[in-house]
């Protein structure tokens, strides 16, 4: 009897405990908005469409693409004279530009605000079905078409139309104001911001927070049971790697074929990695993000997600049918080339595939390689690494101040938002200045549904006017609240 006792009490003890965690989470409390100055609507949605009409296709190959770039560079000098006028300008890797508008409290440290110029290609497969040429910056339905418009020109504009109107209007910031914008993001960064942030380093440049692309705001009913809309701020991101695979075989007829071919042995070892992926495990930034998002989910979810302690393990089957979710949960790997014969009866000598993958923060990426080359267990299999790296990033603090700053912010533009921290799965250049940043956040403020979210990178890439005027306003009262 004794023993049914203590067994009811610890059981009412942990019913009780997750019950008082669930409760004892509240929501932020509503904020008071000062009315903003009007947004030069007609200027931003002509020159963000001028700017996606600039072909900055991203290649290895920067040189292909210089013309563009130029034009680019030379687009903006036009379309913003006050900017060019009122803060300095550099040039790195050709193309890259870093602004500095100077402050008037040089012990202040400056902050840094981040985009990039180059876009993904169009896959010419693709082009017939946008609804507006890729590279047209059509005006129509309210939205602005081309591919960039997420990714990610908006944020060049933005910014740019921000302090085109703060300089209209006199302002002058006590804290000096990096504006880094990158030509080479979509395929490393490494001479664009890389050398940016090594220059301002040797500078002995301390900043006291970044700001780059990677979080977004997810539209109403988008985020599971939430009714409100959400925005994710990027605290950390994974790391990034690319594995070459690689078989070489006996090649010849396809008439008579070997008894084991370099396809068949690349398949397997392929097959092998989709079916052993890598554990899920909460890390920080997934932590913090269920967190916030606890005070405004029904009653179940809210429950697990207020004690994810007991609740994990529980829900990992559920978690892992929302790719997105997964994503942040594990090191993920994704085939994404592959390579053999030139001809349809010709037996490949040498057959490759190309594994991308993408580190959750405590691996690294020598020991993601032994693991994929344990998976594998196939010596036949080459395993080389290939192209652009980086280990998982840093972690960002939620109770810093700066976190605190953009967060409000956001709360400020967009009424009724629910702010949560998260990890960006992507990789963004604001990795090159974790040496020189306090803090580095990842946020644009665009509000986006799951058929937008599909543009980036994909087709009938687009931004509402309604947006642009949110995305422009934001800036306007980040820099005037980052000021003192």
């Amino acid at each position: 009897m004794l023993l049914i006792i203590l067994v009811l009490v610890i059981l009412f003890s942990f019913i009780g405990f997750i019950l008082f965690r669930a409760f004892s989470i509240k929501p932020l409390p509503s904020i008071a908005v000062s009315p903003e100055r009007a947004v030069d609507l007609q200027r931003a949605i002509r020159n963000l469409s001028h700017s996606l009409q600039i072909q900055t296709i991203s290649s290895q190959e920067q040189e292909g693409n210089a013309e563009s770039l130029l034009a680019f560079l030379s687009f903006l000098a036009a379309a913003y004279p006050r900017v060019h006028t009122h803060l300095s300008r550099e040039v790195f890797g050709g193309y890259s530009l870093l602004y500095k508008w100077e402050g008037t409290n040089t012990a202040l440290k400056p902050i840094l605000l981040m985009s990039h110029l180059d876009v993904v290609p169009v896959d010419a497969s693709t082009s017939s079905q946008w609804r507006y040429p890729p590279f047209s910056g059509a005006f129509a339905e309210g939205y602005i078409w081309g591919r960039g418009a997420l990714d990610v020109k908006s944020g060049i504009i933005f910014i740019m139309e921000a302090i085109e109107q703060l300089v209209a209007d006199g302002f002058k910031p006590q804290r000096s104001i990096y504006i880094a914008l990158g030509h080479d993001e979509e395929s490393g960064g490494t001479t664009g911001n890389a050398q940016i942030a090594q220059a301002l380093l040797a500078r002995g440049v301390r900043l006291e927070y970044t700001l780059d692309e990677g979080g977004f705001l997810l539209d109403a009913g988008e985020f599971s049971g939430i009714e409100r809309p959400v925005a994710m701020v990027g605290i950390a991101e994974k790391g990034y790697l690319t594995l070459s695979l690689s078989v070489v075989g006996q090649d010849g007829h396809s008439s008579c074929p070997t008894e084991e071919s370099s396809i068949g042995v690349l398949a397997r070892a392929i097959t092998r990695l989709e079916r052993q992926k890598f554990p899920l495990r909460l890390t920080v930034p997934s932590r913090a993000m269920f967190l916030a998002l606890a005070p405004y989910l029904p009653f179940g979810q809210r429950l697990a997600a207020a004690n994810l302690a007991f609740f994990f393990r529980l829900g990992k089957r559920r978690l892992t049918k929302s790719p997105r979710l997964a994503a942040m949960l594990r090191t993920t790997m994704a085939p994404t080339m592959l390579r053999g014969s030139a001809k349809e009866n010709v037996l490949p000598k040498l057959a490759q595939a190309v594994i991308n993958l993408r580190l959750l923060g405590g691996e690294t990426r020598e020991g993601v390689i032994g693991r994929v080359r344990k998976i594998i267990d196939d010596e036949r299999v080459r395993i080389e690494e290939i192209g652009f790296s980086s280990e998982p990033s840093s972690l960002s603090d939620i109770n810093s101040a700066s976190f605190a700053l953009i967060s409000k912010t956001i709360r400020e533009v967009f009424p009724a938002v629910v702010v949560a921290p998260f990890l960006v799965v992507v990789a963004t250049d604001s990795r090159y200045y974790q040496q020189i940043s306090e803090n580095t956040y990842r946020f644009l403020p665009f509000v986006v549904n799951e058929d937008m979210l599909a543009g980036i990178h994909g087709i009938n890439e687009r931004i509402s006017a309604e947006n642009i005027v949110k995305g422009v306003t934001f800036f306007l009262r980040l820099l005037r609240a980052s000021s003192v």
